[in-house]
């Protein structure tokens, strides 16, 4: 295996293992063009009710735009958003169906990084710096992929709406199966979910904050440390004006990276472009088909 940290000494003593999912960052975020695909399914129970919530998403990471796209969809809610990073403003598109993009319904605005960081938790950048005090400015230079940072300045990995960190997780296990690596995390939610909190309360309008009770992720990396894909639940509460409802959560992430827009697909490779805003159907979701 040609990786530069010792992984056996990691699977023995089971420590510190939020430095290898880091490896694994650093080596995902050094590719050209990478994609994160995301499925969710949500599942609601309050007052003796039932209902099922699905989202699908995904993150498309280039040399000149980072574009991110979640649609919601339930028998009583959809929701659709898409937003473009780009020379250091966020464009961002939202209307109730995907289809809205051809006509006169979707909503079109800008927003600054604070302001993204203020309704949606993190930047989907894969790494970026924030200075201590708060402020989202990122510190970077020309290159993409190598950032200059003061001292005190905080490093986000926005790959991941969860902060892991060496302090936001209660316990870990790394165990190798097959020729797979399995990197699990049970979660401290009043560190890891801080974003994600804000993230949920905010884009579902919900009076206050969701409180975490049950949080595990585990991602699966290959024998070279790249990442493959990741599951994870949570479960916890949330007001919606004066209904109390019990959420759980499930998702699953697929991560793909390539040095060129062509992404091998088993024997295919499928050329991947970045989507206009009036265009709807986003072709690396045949990574998972």
């Amino acid at each position: 295996m040609n990786t530069d940290i010792n992984i056996k000494e990691y699977e023995e003593k089971k420590e510190h293992l939020e430095e290898v999912l880091f490896y694994a960052y650093e080596k995902f975020i050094k590719n050209k063009y990478a994609i994160t695909l995301q499925k969710a399914n949500i599942f609601t129970k309050t007052l003796g009710m039932k209902a099922k919530q699905e989202v699908k998403a995904y993150v498309y990471y280039t040399p000149v735009v980072t574009v991110s796209e979640s649609y919601t969809t339930s028998n009583y809610i959809s929701a659709f958003s898409r937003f473009y990073d780009k020379d250091d403003k966020i464009t961002y598109f939202s209307a109730s169906d995907i289809n809205d993009l051809k006509t006169s319904k979707v909503k079109r605005n800008e927003m600054s990084y604070d302001e993204y960081i203020q309704t949606y938790g993190k930047l989907f950048k894969e790494k970026y710096y924030v200075k201590r005090n708060g402020v989202s400015d990122l510190l970077s230079n020309e290159d993409k992929y190598s950032y200059e940072r003061n001292e005190d300045d905080i490093l986000r990995y926005g790959i991941s709406i969860y902060e892991i960190n060496d302090h936001s997780y209660k316990s870990a296990n790394l165990v190798k199966k097959g020729k797979n690596y399995h990197l699990s995390f049970v979660l401290d939610p009043l560190v890891s979910h801080r974003f994600f909190g804000k993230q949920i309360k905010n884009t579902g309008h919900m009076t206050s904050d969701p409180v975490f009770y049950n949080s595990e992720v585990t991602f699966v990396l290959d024998s070279s440390l790249n990442l493959i894909s990741s599951h994870s639940v949570d479960n916890y509460k949330v007001k919606f004006g004066l209904i109390n409802l019990d959420i759980s959560m499930s998702t699953e992430n697929y991560y793909f990276f390539s040095d060129s827009e062509k992404f091998k697909n088993g024997k295919k490779m499928i050329d991947i472009k970045i989507l206009k805003p009036d265009e709807i159907n986003f072709d690396g979701y045949r990574l998972i088909k």
